[in-house]
């Protein structure tokens, strides 16, 4: 049986990224918020990526968590013209011993079926 990762992924440590610029946009009637980030690719030349914003996201100390298993960053994000109930968990690699967050993505079909997190 074939692992199905959709709606999920990770978020690693980043060093060598740089918030350049901020600001909102208008497009197709709808205001957007964005940043500019400056940072390196593979073979270490200078980079810029424009980032648009899918929502905002709240991180959770351990006092704030409603169980052990409450996601660490959790937030109502926007992809696709689709929300989804975004959770991240604090995880270290086996391997590696980084640190990294664990993502999960849940569409948001209406109120009454709203994310288990």
């Amino acid at each position: 049986m074939e692992y199905d990762n959709n709606l999920t992924g990770a978020l690693f440590n980043e060093t060598k990224s740089e918030v350049i610029k901020r600001g909102n946009f208008m497009i197709n009637g709808v205001k957007r918020y964005g940043v500019l980030i400056k940072s390196e690719n593979d073979k270490g030349q200078e980079k810029f990526e424009l980032m648009i914003s899918a929502g905002l996201v709240y991180h959770h100390d351990e006092s704030e968590k409603k169980s052990p298993k409450s996601p660490d960053v959790s937030g109502r994000v926007y992809f696709d013209e689709m929300t989804y109930k975004f959770g991240a968990w604090n995880k270290i690699g086996h391997d590696s011993g980084n640190e990294f967050l664990s993502c999960s993505f849940m569409p948001v079909l209406d109120e009454e079926n709203k994310a288990p997190f």
